[in-house]
């Protein structure tokens, strides 16, 4: 069994996981991470990068849907102006609405991807769920003490891991 908080790949940004990149792992249904994976965290709307590279997920047919731990409220407001939806109140690193997010969107477990930037909640939660793990760094740190011990935890497991998260 694969160690429960490595990624299979780990990119330095979303925009850096390219759609013939999925097509080539089996992977045609991806679910995100919403706050410091596509936007900084607290961003009410997506950037233009971020609707560029799901909208270049959509043209290559893959199937999207975001999976947040945030409020309806922010993943419905989020979603607005995106073609597809989201699932708020995720209650990541429980596996229940990553799996509840791949079974609205027909998937199965092997041919979907989950993409996330924190190893104890979004990379755990996409292997409890059975689902190909993909780890961006995050965007910025957060405001918060717990915020900053979680990512000191993570950085021995970061370097653990390195040499099989090289970028491709």
């Amino acid at each position: 069994m694969k160690h429960p908080l490595r990624p299979d790949r780990v990119f330095r940004r979303f925009s850096d996981i390219r759609p013939e990149t999925l097509r080539g792992m089996g992977i045609t249904a991806v679910l995100c991470d919403l706050d410091n994976t596509l936007v900084p965290p607290k961003r009410r709307r997506p950037t233009p990068s971020a609707i560029a590279w799901l909208e270049s997920l959509h043209g290559a047919g893959i199937r999207v849907m975001l999976v947040s731990n945030n409020s309806m409220k922010r993943v419905r407001e989020f979603c607005r102006c995106l073609p597809f939806d989201g699932i708020p109140q995720a209650r990541k690193p429980l596996p229940f609405g990553l799996t509840r997010a791949r079974r609205a969107l027909g998937a199965s477990a092997a041919e979907t991807a989950f993409v996330g930037d924190q190893l104890f909640t979004d990379i755990l939660a996409a292997r409890l769920a059975g689902l190909t793990a993909l780890y961006v760094r995050p965007m910025k740190p957060e405001s918060g003490r717990f915020f900053a011990l979680k990512r000191r935890m993570e950085q021995p497991f970061l370097r653990g891991f390195e040499e099989t998260l090289k970028n491709p």
